[in-house]
């Protein structure tokens, strides 16, 4: 049985982390790539971060797009970033979007909605 690391990896080039951050995100060149990564912007527990952790995790995103983020800073880390940066942040202002329109908001949102609709429905 193989055991993990308790040190982290540190990469000896951005080239190393960008490939592996790649093979890690679900490839959107495929329609299963594409439903995965939309899972993953929509996944609820999202709903729950705190504004210190999506702050951070957009950070970590916009650091490892400018190609600036230190080397120490590991694969999975920067996945989940990038996912929480994209189901919270606004892509074109940078703010955190008002939480019942969040893209991890859509499921819960929208069954409010269809219950509402479907509970008038009934009467």
């Amino acid at each position: 049985v193989a055991t993990a690391s308790l040190t982290p990896h540190v990469f000896t080039s951005p080239e190393e982390r960008e490939r592996l951050v790649t093979q890690a995100e679900p490839s959107q060149s495929s329609y299963w790539g594409r439903a995965r990564h939309f899972f993953s912007v929509t996944n609820p527990r999202y709903l729950f971060a705190t504004p210190a952790q999506y702050t951070q995790a957009a950070q970590v995103a916009r650091e490892y797009a400018q190609r600036s983020l230190s080397l120490s800073v590991g694969v999975d880390e920067i996945v989940r970033a990038r996912a929480m940066s994209a189901a919270i942040i606004h892509r074109d202002t940078g703010e955190p979007v008002f939480l019942p329109f969040r893209m991890c908001a859509q499921v819960p949102t929208n069954m409010l909605i269809v219950n509402g609709m479907l509970t008038a429905r009934s009467n």
